[in-house]
């Protein structure tokens, strides 16, 4: 049986990290435009955590959507083209923000297959490899503008979950726009309690994540303990934070966790039966 994790032992063990960004932490979707300082000052903490990390970002549909005053995609492949379109977009604007830091920005996009099955799960972790080596950051992203059904991996959360196993993180950090995970919606229910950290990964706790949508992503609580499940299965710690300020990890890195739901990777049940997935 695992020795039970604090939050404090989580951030500490943090040497390399994994940070998924949403859509909407990037994107005014309302107004449809790039959220730049949020963006410019949230990389500007990441470096000053002095900690390795990468980052998963979505918004590569979004960015086309700024680019076209708001306009939708229709059907399966307008939004595979507009994932061709707006991804250059989102990765100039990570490449200039680091470029501000002096690091350098490499772009990879995945499909299911290179972080699944062999050899494609290899060659991506001698590629990341090679990037640590090369003191560079990646910005990951899936191929949207080539998946299908088949080989996509279809949410970001798990995409990021995939992406630390690949890059062997001590942790996932997901950003999102509520203080991690509560005992019922906190936007619906006054009432809901917020659970710092989670001991066991029950089919109760990943109940409490509810359906799957985000706003306008592809993700949302359900999808975040799926990752947190994935990436405990492979002894990755989870956290779940809010992103509203630039500097949440800065204060979570500095002891303030009321923003924010800590799931160690102690928290994957031992019996099999408990299996929610």
């Amino acid at each position: 049986m695992h020795t039970q994790l604090t939050p404090k032992d989580i951030i500490d063990n943090s040497k390399r990290i994994v940070i998924k960004i949403g859509t909407n932490s990037i994107i005014d979707v309302e107004q449809w435009f790039v959220k730049r300082d949020w963006l410019r000052k949230s990389i500007e903490s990441y470096v000053d955590l002095k900690r390795e990390f990468g980052i998963v970002s979505s918004g590569a549909i979004g960015m086309a959507r700024v680019q076209m005053q708001g306009r939708a995609p229709t059907g399966l492949d307008e939004r595979q083209a507009f994932a061709a379109i707006g991804q250059p977009n989102l990765f100039d604007i990570y490449k200039s923000e680091l470029a501000r830091c002096n690091l350098r920005a490499a772009q990879v996009l995945f499909t299911k297959h290179d972080l699944t099955t062999e050899p494609g799960l290899s060659t991506t972790q001698n590629t990341l490899a090679a990037l640590r080596r090369l003191e560079t950051v990646y910005i990951a992203n899936e191929n949207d503008s080539v998946a299908n059904d088949e080989i996509k991996v279809g949410d970001n959360d798990n995409l990021g979950a995939l992406t630390a196993i690949a890059d062997r993180a001590d942790t996932l950090i997901l950003i999102t726009d509520v203080n991690g995970l509560y005992t019922a919606n906190p936007k619906t229910y006054s009432d809901a309690q917020h659970i710092q950290i989670v001991d066991t990964l029950t089919p109760e706790i990943m109940a409490l994540g509810g359906g799957t949508n985000g706003d306008h992503g592809t993700g949302g609580m359900k999808t975040k303990l799926d990752a947190a499940f994935v990436a405990a299965a492979k002894g990755i710690n989870t956290i779940i934070v809010n992103g509203e300020r630039p500097d949440c990890l800065t204060s979570l890195f500095n002891g303030d966790y009321s923003h924010a739901t800590f799931i160690p990777y102690t928290a994957y049940p031992q019996s099999s039966l408990m299996f929610p997935l």
